[in-house]
């Protein structure tokens, strides 16, 4: 990946250490790199900022047309490498858009205008959004709404590099079933087994033990809202 001119896909399941990688490369191996993501979020974490900022892509379908020229002209002649964490959120259009701004604002008709690609994501994690209106859209032009439909990114010729090893857990048993959960492939033991795990309390009573992911920023609200309430001692205001 350090040494190599090739486009590169770089993938793995959860805990694999994509993110982790791909921040040693840029802060250590890769110059006149460009590090860009599909959300503010995943920009943050990977340490660099969002696609729409970067290209100035308006919030909506991109076309052709969307390919503009970039104001600073001199930084996009010189990126070597870009960079895209969490490409699995990245819709056809989107990825056609940046090749065709490459091209036009590098004035280079090589596939991303001659900048080599670092893409990393896992397919099985985070699909594109795609709204109903546009759907039937991405379908006709690009043959669906994943990132490596796009024409440019078929030209790249991309090589995989899959991250095999799991860091994040280490027991054995939690991992064979995280994986077959992203399968889709449950056998009956880890569904038993899973099973022994469900709780009858309530989510502001787990609260208390665990940490509770919601749905949306309402539940979580009253959920804090109430173990901020069983706090002893009175309020007080920090300017």
């Amino acid at each position: 990946i350090v040494e190599g001119r090739r486009n590169v896909f770089l993938t793995g399941r959860a805990g694999t250490g994509k993110t982790t990688l791909l921040r040693k490369l840029i802060f250590d191996s890769l110059e006149k790199a460009v590090v860009l993501a599909p959300t503010g979020l995943a920009a943050v974490n990977v340490g660099g900022q969002t696609i729409h900022s970067f290209f100035n892509f308006p919030p909506r379908l991109l076309d052709a047309g969307d390919a503009r020229k970039i104001r600073n002209q001199r930084v996009v002649k010189a990126i070597e490498t870009m960079v895209i964490d969490e490409v699995s959120m990245v819709r056809a259009d989107m990825m056609q858009a940046i090749d065709n701004s490459l091209r036009l604002n590098r004035g280079n008709r090589q596939p991303f205008g001659g900048v080599r690609m670092i893409l990393s994501g896992d397919l099985h994690q985070l699909p594109p959004v795609v709204e109903g209106e546009v759907e039937h859209i991405l379908q006709e032009s690009y043959g669906g709404a994943w990132f490596f439909r796009a024409p440019g990114f078929q030209a790249g010729q991309f090589r995989l590099a899959a991250l095999k090893r799991i860091f994040r857990q280490e027991d054995a048993d939690f991992i064979r079933i995280l994986n077959s959960l992203r399968n889709g492939r449950l056998n009956p033991d880890d569904v038993a087994l899973l099973g022994t795990r469900v709780s009858a309390r309530s989510p502001a009573e787990a609260s208390q033990t665990h940490v509770v992911l919601t749905p949306n920023n309402a539940a979580s609200w009253r959920i804090n809202q109430l173990r901020l309430a069983e706090l002893p001692g009175p309020a007080r205001n920090y300017t």
